[in-house]
């Protein structure tokens, strides 16, 4: 139970019943009376439209709108809301004060918080993941408001407003969260009803009036301040209700402060609109599920991971180093976490236990014990699993350590499971644990009653190691000083004093009778309440007025009377409660033999006046023992002190009346000291025979004490091996653990790998686990877990899903249906009995199968069978079957129309007889050939035409019919009546032997004629070779020689000018003879008649290098043969137009050729670095100004059968590949 300190309760009101909306008790613009906070995100500008549109004006609440708004946007959301309602709204720009009848949204990129009565901002967490602007409004609100809030969630992604909904729950608010079946986005609704402590789930029209109705009931009874008791009418109302509640959950709240008590009570009542608590009590007396719902409201629930985060500090700082000194792997570190709840604060100490040792090489065993009261907040803890707002609490590096991610939530590692022990455990009624390093209890005492909390610390004291230590929480004290003193009064952290606990009694009080008996009717006498020892002591003196002592069994006083002080005196030492060391040495006999006479008699006793100094005065006083009178009373004994005063005469002696008065006294007092006596002479004489029989009894208890040491050594000797027997069993049970901890992960990955969608119900359909693919199909969280089936929607047309598992449930017949979903898939839904393994059925098992992909391949294999039967009842082809072995078993209507055969003469391997002789034999072999090897048949033969009385050629195509185990259990075959295709194919085969050889022919004369062009071209270029070489070189060189000549005849006579003029016409002359032996070269090389290609190849490289200073690096793998000289020339004109391709257009001076021959082709490839081309491009442009450039090429190749290959891409260079064929040696 985790809480802080509650506050004062609201007025009380009158109520002006529900079937209108009341004012309440504020007016516009004053300070409201309840705050309203509601949190929405996506979706949420909608609803909050359709929540304000019925909200009346004039409410006298106020209602504080927080949205996740982008901080980079302006909002408009308060102009988007202000037609919705005539309240006025408005966003809050700086701290504002809170007024009814007023709407308040927040701002982008800021926090609002709740100062008392105003509205403040302040800045966002600087990391996203950190941010959550509603749960840290929710917060605020809760603890500036406490009970006067109200928490409201609306629809949104995500889980913030979670944690916030809680703290509003905690401190007694009312908590309602919009029915997610309703909401567009149903992830914060969906998380927050997962905390289950939401009081209401409704739909957006009715959570308006709900707001109203509670805010305007006004319970009427009294919540008291500490100290301050209840009226007789609301206590013994009050004492009613705590029957109820121990006779429906067993747990008593009767020594809960009854401020707490009633709060409770009145917000109970509030939810259900009561206002009286007499209607509450006939309430929970009609409906167990409240008084359930009451119990549990008492035990608060609230918690969260490090809460108080200081505090959690100063313990990993301060005290668990000094826990962790001195101790080693022996040693144990014990810690107990009181009042635990869902487990939070009880892994949070683990997880600094852990975090601790990992400090230490040697570290000690750790052990935290947590308990609480609530049985479910138990179960939840043992499951360890908690929803992703948790984010908010634990820091990344220790969700990443301690924590896995399991579909939208979080679930504690082994490693720190494993060292928490949860257990239900009654503070007030339970041992407690022992031995202990640690215990925190916070938040818990601040419930009871201050006397109760006294006797709680003491068990504190008792439970802890010397110099343990105390946490409890901000609200809390240790009011012992004798026991524990303050270590850091900030976080109220105490440590223990080593010295004797006194008269510690556990329990702290005893179990309620409702335990060993049903409680009492309403016809029996009202039930007898403790009271407390002041009420016994005023019940029986009210008749009596002098001083007066109450003492128990044990002769010790339990309470004394105002002025009783005056017959005592307090010894020195430890205190006492002892009546015969309190009271005054002069009363003690008189008082003791009194005491004895009133234990064995059970009558009241009066001592004879005992003189008495008393303020200076001697004073005579008599002493009344008073046993109890009432049987419930029963060991009480009463002291009553009457007080005489001594009286003298004065003047002269006494008379004689007065002597013998006072000889009558002697006389009595004489008498009685002889009965005294007498008494005390009994009671030595008993006491001397009661001695000889103890003697006796002794002597006979000393030889059975010996009996039982000889005993007690045989029991330890088999303690010993019964001990020995334990920790086998306890390494068995620990081997057992392990090996179902494996069985659970291979379950587990079981369930993950099969990827079937399955859920676990209880008998009461609740949701116990399910798998991540149910996630696809419902709309389910891992909070989810402990809710009804029936609470979650999905998106499969099962409308009787619910129905189905409760009939499954009670006839424990498996059921199984098809269904289909919203998007069309379909799944095979199969329902069974969730047998434990003692045959006892807890539940049922709901499993998805996708059988979408079946249920096409059904689809599609009906489909075909459809158009399977109709195609061979329409077709005009042969369909047959044959068994696994090839045999005809089954008729064929069409084998009989088609060859005339019957069905006698078809089955078998009569069919044969139909085929045509010369086929016969073929179609057989292959036919057995197909069925040996499983593999489809494929053959054409001649098959007998009955109605033609022709053979007719027929395609037969059969394939194998396989079983799922892919054994073949038949054949379907068919036959294709190709006859006509045939005797066209074999007229087309005629044709295409006539075109081909008549292709051929023209491709050879083509071939023909560009060698003849090639070779023209080649004697073109020789006879203009010859030409230049044999006239104009030879006119040009006799024109030199002329020149020559009249030079030199002119050197001998003539002027220098004309040596001049005839010295430069010799340099032209001698240019063009070098030129027209170069063109001579260039047209007809002569290497070309002389040598081979490589050769020829060879000379070009040196001639581009020395006419054009072009690299060309020559790689010859494999010579050409090229005998003929047309195949030789054109190869060579190819190179060289490539390299001069390369040295105008690639723009560079070194070009790759490798030369290579194959078996069947010449291969040349030249290639650069160059700048390429556009291949596209450049054949346009060859189209447009043909010559013998790269097009023309590949077309003189292509007429002797070769080819040309580019690749060339602009900037990475090009590379060119020339095949032509090679001619035969």
């Amino acid at each position: 139970m985790k809480d802080d300190n509650p506050t004062s309760a609201r007025p009380t009101g009158k109520s002006q019943g529900e079937s209108r909306v009341v004012q309440i008790g504020t007016n516009h613009g004053e300070k409201p009376t309840t705050v309203v906070g509601i949190g929405a995100s996506a979706g949420g500008l909608a609803a909050l439209k359709r929540f304000f549109e019925r909200v009346p004006a004039h409410s006298g609440l106020s209602f504080v709108v927080v949205m996740h708004l982008s901080p980079e946007y302006k909002s408009h959301l308060a102009d988007l809301l202000q037609p919705s309602t005539s309240m006025p709204v408005q966003q809050v720009t700086d701290t504002v004060p809170l007024l009814a009848d007023h709407v308040y949204v927040i701002p982008p990129g800021r926090n609002l918080n709740t100062i008392d009565t105003h509205l403040r901002l302040t800045e966002l967490e600087e990391k996203r993941r950190d941010r959550a602007p509603i749960d840290h409004f929710l917060r605020t609100l809760a603890e500036t408001h406490d009970g006067d809030s109200i928490g409201v969630i609306l629809t949104g992604t995500g889980s913030d407003g979670t944690l916030g909904i809680k703290e509003i729950k905690g401190r007694g608010g009312l908590t309602i969260v919009q029915d997610p079946n309703e909401a567009e986005f149903d992830g914060m609704p969906q998380s927050a009803i997962s905390t289950r402590i939401i009081d209401k789930v409704l739909p957006i029209d009715e959570i308006p009036g709900e707001i109203l109705r509670y805010a305007h009931t006004r319970p009427r009874i009294q919540v008291p301040q500490d100290g301050e008791e209840l009226d007789e009418v609301q206590r013994h109302a009050l004492q009613k209700i705590f029957v109820q509640i121990r006779a429906r959950t067993g747990r008593d709240f009767s020594r809960y402060k009854r401020s707490t008590v009633m709060r409770r009570i009145q917000r109970r009542m509030q939810l259900h609109h009561v206002e009286e608590l007499s209607h509450y009590l006939d309430l929970l007396r009609e409906n167990p599920e409240e008084t359930r719902a009451l119990s549990d409201e008492f035990l608060i629930t609230v918690t969260n991971f490090f809460r108080d985060n200081e505090a959690f500090d100063t313990l990993e700082s301060d005290v668990l180093p000094q826990i962790f000194q001195g101790k080693g792997p022996e040693d144990q570190v014990r810690v107990w976490s009181v009042g635990c709840a869902t487990g939070e604060e009880a892994y949070s100490l683990a997880i600094l236990l852990l975090e601790a040792a990992a400090n230490h090489d040697a570290p000690p065993q750790l052990q935290v014990f947590a308990s609480d009261l609530h049985e479910h907040s138990l179960q939840t803890a043992r499951e360890g699993l908690y929803t992703g707002d948790i984010e908010i609490d634990i820091s990344e590096g220790r969700l990443r350590r301690y924590f896995t991610q399991e579909s939208g939530g979080y679930r504690i590692r082994k490693e720190v499971r494993e060292i928490v022990v949860f257990a239900p455990h009654n503070l007030l009624g339970d041992p407690p644990f022992s031995k202990l390093d640690l215990i925190t209890c916070r938040n818990v005492m601040i419930y009871l009653q201050r006397d109760i909390q006294q006797d709680v610390i003491e068990v504190f004291h008792y439970a802890l190691k010397p110099d343990g230590h105390l946490l409890l929480g901000t609200s809390e004290t240790a009011d012992r000083s004798d026991l524990f003193y303050t270590e850091n009064k900030q976080f109220c952290l105490y440590r223990k004093r080593n010295v004797p606990t006194h008269a510690l009694h556990l329990p702290v009080f005893p179990r309620p009778q409702s335990h060993q008996r049903p409680p009492p009717d309403s016809n029996q006498a009202p039930v007898q309440v403790q009271r407390s020892y002041g009420e016994l002591h005023q019940k029986m003196v009210e008749r009596y007025a002098p001083p007066s002592i109450l003492i128990n069994p044990e002769h010790k006083v339990v309470h004394f009377s105002e002025h009783a002080g005056r017959f005592l005196v307090h010894p020195g030492g430890e205190p006492t409660s002892q009546v015969f060391k309190l009271v005054r040495e002069e009363l003690r006999l008189e008082l003791r033999a009194a005491i004895v006479a009133v234990d064995r008699d059970t009558l009241p006793v009066r001592s004879k006046p005992i003189p008495l100094m008393l303020e200076g005065e001697w004073r005579h006083v008599i002493m009344h023992v008073r046993p109890a009178e009432r049987q419930e009373d029963q060991g009480l004994i009463l002291i009553l002190f009457e007080e005489r005063k001594e009286t003298v005469r004065e003047g002269g002696p006494p008379a004689e009346d007065n002597i013998e008065h006072s000889s009558r006294e002697l006389e009595a007092e004489l008498d009685l000291n002889k009965q005294r006596l007498q008494s005390v002479v009994e009671e030595y004489e008993t006491s001397q025979e009661e001695m000889k029989a103890a003697n006796e009894e002794l002597q006979s208890a000393n030889e059975e004490l010996r009996s039982t040491m000889e005993e007690l050594e045989t029991s330890k000797e088999e303690l010993q091996s019964m001990n020995e027997e334990l920790a086998t069993v306890n390494q068995e049970n620990r081997h057992k653990v392990e090996e179902l901890s494996r069985l659970s992960n291979d379950l587990q990955n079981l369930l993950s790998a099969t990827d079937i969608a399955t859920i676990f119900l209880d008998r009461e359909l609740r949701i116990q686990r399910f798998t991540p693919q149910v996630g696809s199909l419902f709309n389910i969280r891992v909070a989810d877990r402990g809710r009804p089936l029936s609470d979650l929607t999905h998106r499969l047309g099962y409308a009787s899903l619910t129905n189905d598992a409760q009939h499954v449930l009670h006839e424990l017949a498996p059921l199984s249906r098809e269904i289909q979903d919203d998007l069309g898939r379909w799944y095979l839904t199969r329902i069974r009995p969730y047998r434990s393994s003692d045959d006892y059925i807890s539940g049922v098992v709901i499993t998805f199968i996708d059988i979408t992909d079946r249920k096409r391949f059904e689809e599609d294999l009906r489909a075909s069978e459809e158009r399977f039967r109709v195609l061979v009842d329409t077709s005009a082809q042969i369909i047959w079957t044959t068994e696994a072995d090839g045999s005809v078993s089954e008729d064929s209507p069409s084998w009989r129309v088609y060859t005339g055969q019957t069905h006698e003469q078809f089955k078998g391997w009569g069919w044969l007889q139909a085929v045509k002789a010369d086929d016969r034999q073929r179609a057989q072999a292959k036919w057995q050939k197909s069925v040996k090897a499983g593999k489809p048949l494929h053959i054409e033969f001649r098959l007998f035409h009955a109605p033609s009385g022709q053979y007719r050629w027929t395609e037969v195509r059969a394939s194998p019919l396989r079983n799922p185990d892919r054994m073949i259990r038949g054949w379907v075959g068919m036959n294709i009546d190709i006859n006509e295709q045939k005797l066209a194919e074999q007229k087309l085969k005629n044709l295409n032997e006539t075109l081909e050889t008549r292709i051929n022919e023209r491709t050879q004369e083509v071939r023909d004629l560009a060698s003849k062009l090639t070779m023209a071209e080649q004697e073109e270029r020789r006879r203009v070779s010859q030409v230049l070489h044999d006239d104009l070189q030879q006119l040009l060189y006799g024109l030199q020689m002329k020149m020559r000549l009249v030079q030199e005849q002119l050197g001998a006579s003539g002027p220098e000018k004309s040596k001049e003029t005839l010295a430069s016409t010799l340099a032209w002359i001698g240019e063009a003879i070098e030129t027209t032996r170069q063109l001579t070269v260039d047209l007809s090389p002569p290497i070309l008649k002389q040598e081979g290609l490589a050769e020829a190849l060879e000379w070009l490289q040196r001639q581009m290098k020395q006419l054009h200073d072009l690299d060309v690096e020559l790689q010859t793998r494999t010579p050409p043969y090229t005998p003929d000289e047309d195949l030789r020339v054109l190869l060579f004109q190819v190179v060289r137009e490539l390299l001069f391709n390369a040295k105008k257009h690639a723009g560079v001076n070194r070009v790759r050729v490798e030369l290579d021959h194959s078996e069947d082709y010449i291969c040349i490839r030249v290639s650069d670095s160059g700048h390429g081309f556009d291949l596209a491009a450049m054949e346009a442009k060859q189209h447009e100004q043909p010559g013998f450039g790269l097009i023309s090429i590949r077309e003189r190749l292509g007429l002797l059968g070769g080819s040309m290959k580019i690749d060339s891409t602009p900037g990475d260079g090009t590379s060119i590949l020339v095949k032509v064929p090679a001619r035969k040696a």
